[in-house]
């Protein structure tokens, strides 16, 4: 999905123009992913009650959420997702039926993995951005100093200052 998103040459054009490097994209990248995640678990989650037949134990009917539109229910079915994810877990859509409690166990054990490799992977990226822009940093005053010693035109030194950036 996110290949898609960045072949779109609209895109690639904000990128270019946001001048945005590597590391957040691929913090974008994470973003999405998860967001994504959510929304299809999130819909699981209101399947399996409609799977149940909208039980009175089935969380749809407990939230009071059977006769509310679409998108009350999608959103409390969501909340419930990231909650669950990001193993903040209120407590106040808990699961009740077995279905709803099996799926709930697994999707916590997902959870603990996925939050722990994103939080890895995030500490990852911007340990990365901070090092590759001191790299560039320095990279950059030594050909300053280099630009100054063999007098090279202001506007040339701009142009391969911008080609390095």
């Amino acid at each position: 999905m996110f290949k898609i998103f960045t072949s779109l040459q609209g895109v690639n054009k904000i990128v270019k123009k946001l001048n945005l490097n590597i590391g957040m994209i691929r913090i974008f990248k994470v973003m999405i992913n998860i967001l994504f995640l959510n929304h299809i678990v999130g819909c699981i989650w209101f399947f399996l009650a409609r799977v149940e037949d909208f039980d009175p134990d089935t969380w749809v009917v407990r939230c009071g959420l059977i006769d509310k539109d679409s998108w009350d229910q999608y959103v409390a079915s969501y909340y419930w997702s990231f909650q669950t994810l990001t193993t903040v877990g209120y407590g106040d859509i808990p699961p009740k039926t077995l279905l709803e409690r099996i799926f709930a166990n697994i999707w916590m054990v997902i959870g603990v993995g996925f939050y722990s490799f994103t939080i890895g992977n995030l500490s990852t990226i911007l340990a990365n951005i901070d090092r590759k822009s001191a790299i560039l940093k320095t990279k950059i005053t030594a050909f300053n100093n280099f630009a100054l010693k063999v007098k090279l035109p202001e506007f040339l030194r701009q142009k391969i200052q911008r080609f390095f950036e």
